[in-house]
C-alpha cells in the first residue's frame, strides 16, 4: 500500500467507465417519499463491489450522506473501540448505513439490506433493458453489466481495502473526523 499516484487515478477512472451509466446520473423515474430519510453515516471501502453498488444507488437517488467512514479491515472504525465511529457488535460487515427518519435511527448492514431499504422507500431501480426487448439482448446486457461490475473491482484490486502503512505512521497524524462528502450546514 502506498500513497495514491497517477496509476491509481487511471485505474479509478477506468473502473468508473466500466460501470457507466451507474453512479453518474440521477434517476428521473423514482418518486421521492414525502420525508427523504437522512443518511447520517455510510461505512464503506473502495474496492468492494457491494459498497460500489450502494454508492451508485445513492447517486441515482440524489441522496446526501452526512459522514462517510472508511472501514477497511485495519482502520480505526474496525480496530479502535475508543473511535467515535467504531463498528460495534460481532459483525464488522460493510457496507453499513445509518439512517434517521420519522421512525428513528436505523442501521442497515450489507448491500442486500441497504439496497432493499432503498427499494422499499424509493421503489425499484429502473431496468437497464425494458421488457419489450428480445431475450438475447437482455442476456447480453446482463452479462455486460456483470462483466463491468467485476472489471471495476479488478482494476481497483487491493486499493482501499486496507489503511496504508504510511498513513499509520506516527509522523503522519490521522484526522480526528472522517471525510465529509456534503456539508448540510
Amino acid at each position: 500500500m502506498s500513497i495514491p499516484n497517477d496509476f491509481d487515478t487511471l485505474t479509478s477512472g477506468l473502473a468508473s467507465i466500466a460501470r457507466l451509466p451507474f453512479g453518474t446520473i440521477v434517476s428521473s423515474s423514482s418518486t421521492p417519499p414525502k420525508d427523504i430519510p437522512r443518511i447520517v453515516a455510510l461505512y464503506d471501502t473502495e474496492q468492494s463491489n457491494d459498497c460500489r453498488l450502494v454508492r451508485e444507488r445513492i447517486t441515482e437517488l440524489d441522496l446526501a450522506v452526512e459522514t462517510i467512514i472508511p472501514a477497511a479491515p485495519n482502520s480505526r472504525a474496525v480496530t479502535d473501540d475508543s473511535y467515535e465511529y467504531y463498528l460495534e457488535g460481532a459483525t464488522k460487515e460493510i457496507p453499513r448505513m445509518v439512517v434517521v427518519d420519522e421512525q428513528g435511527k436505523k442501521v442497515f448492514v450489507g448491500s442486500d439490506d441497504v439496497l432493499g431499504y432503498f427499494t422499499d422507500v424509493f421503489g425499484p431501480r429502473a431496468p437497464v433493458v425494458d421488457d419489450t426487448e428480445e431475450e438475447l439482448k437482455k442476456k447480453v446486457v446482463e452479462v455486460l453489466l456483470l462483466l463491468g461490475e467485476n472489471l471495476a473491482s479488478l482494476l481497483r484490486y487491493g486499493r482501499g481495502g486496507a489503511v496504508a502503512d504510511c498513513a499509520k505512521s506516527p509522523d503522519t497524524p490521522r484526522p480526528s473526523k472522517p471525510l465529509v462528502s456534503v456539508s448540510l450546514d
